[in-house]
C-alpha cells in the first residue's frame, strides 16, 4: 500500500514524509518533487497506483540545473500556479488512475482556487497546508478509508 507526495519544497517534503511515516506506518511514501518528474514517472503511476496522492497545486516545472529541461509553450505560460491540476488532468486520462483519491495540500485558500476546484470530481479535495496537521491526516484517513471499501 503506497501514499504519493507531490511536493516540491524540501522541507515541507521531508517533513510530511517523516509525520505521514509515523502516523500511516503500513504504507510506504514515494515522493515526486517536480511536475517534469511527475509526468516522466505517469506510465509507473498507473501499473502500481498508489492508494492516496498528497499534491500540492504550485510545483516547479523542474529542479534547477545547467541542463534542465525547458517545459512545453502551454505549460510555461499557465506556469507553477497550475502545475498540480494539470498533473490531476493526466491522472483522470487513464482507467488505472482516474479514481485515485487526491488531496490537493496547498498555501492557496479555496476561495482563490474556486473556479478549478468546483467542478473537481468527489475523489479530489483541497486543504489549506497549516500548522495543524491534524485536518491533514484526518482527511488521509478518510481517503484512504473511501479506497479500500472501492
Amino acid at each position: 500500500m503506497k501514499i504519493l507526495i507531490v511536493e516540491d519544497d524540501y522541507s515541507q517534503a521531508d517533513w510530511l514524509v517523516l509525520q505521514i511515516t509515523d502516523r500511516f506506518k503500513d504504507y510506504s511514501i514515494d515522493l515526486i518533487e517536480t511536475e517534469l518528474e511527475f509526468r516522466t514517472k505517469i506510465k509507473t503511476i498507473e501499473d502500481n497506483p498508489p492508494e492516496l496522492i498528497l499534491m500540492d497545486i504550485m510545483l516547479r516545472w523542474t529542479n534547477p540545473s545547467p541542463e534542465m529541461v525547458k517545459p512545453p509553450i502551454d505549460i510555461a505560460k499557465s506556469g507553477i500556479f497550475d502545475a498540480g491540476f494539470r498533473c490531476q488532468n493526466l491522472l483522470k486520462q487513464s482507467e488505472k488512475t482516474r479514481n485515485i483519491q487526491i488531496i490537493f495540500y496547498s498555501v492557496l485558500d479555496k476561495d482563490d482556487l474556486e473556479s478549478k476546484l468546483k467542478n473537481m470530481p468527489s475523489n479530489v479535495v483541497h486543504l489549506k497546508k497549516e500548522a495543524n496537521m491534524a485536518p491533514l491526516f484526518n482527511q488521509m484517513r478518510k481517503a484512504l478509508k473511501i479506497r479500500r471499501v472501492k
